[in-house]
Parts: C-alpha cells; structure tokens; sequence
C-alpha cells in the first residue's frame, strides 16, 4: 500500500473515531435533557448518526477500509 493510501485511511479513521466521541458527548447531553421537546428530537437524528458511524468504525476493525482503497 503506498504512502497516500496510508494518509486517507489515517484520516478518515482519526475522523470517525472523534466523531464517535462527539456523538456520545451529545447523546449525554441529550439524555440529561430529553425532557425539552427539541433536545428530544435532535436525539433521535444523533442516534442515527451514531448508527453510521459505527458502521464506519466497523470497516477499520474488520480490515474491510484497504480493499475499498
């Protein structure tokens, strides 16, 4: 694998790695807050971000992410 293969990967795994963490801040923010109709609703579109997200991280730790590039 050459050099620039090697970067995209870094960065898009460094990527979903934060954005996990993002998402589970948010989602405790949300939990402590769900009470308030809106925090409520912009729960749900969190949870379904974390859902992709996840799928995401899954392609690094089952090695799937090289055979894409």
């Amino acid at each position: 694998m050459d050099n620039e293969k090697i970067k995209i990967i870094g960065a898009i795994e460094s990527a979903s790695i934060e954005l996990k963490s993002y998402v589970s801040v948010a989602l405790g923010y949300v939990e402590n807050n769900d009470r308030i109709p809106e925090v409520h609703y912009l729960g749900l579109i969190i949870e379904k971000m974390s859902e992709h997200i996840e799928n995401l991280n899954n392609l690094f730790y089952e090695n799937k992410i090289q055979s894409v590039l």
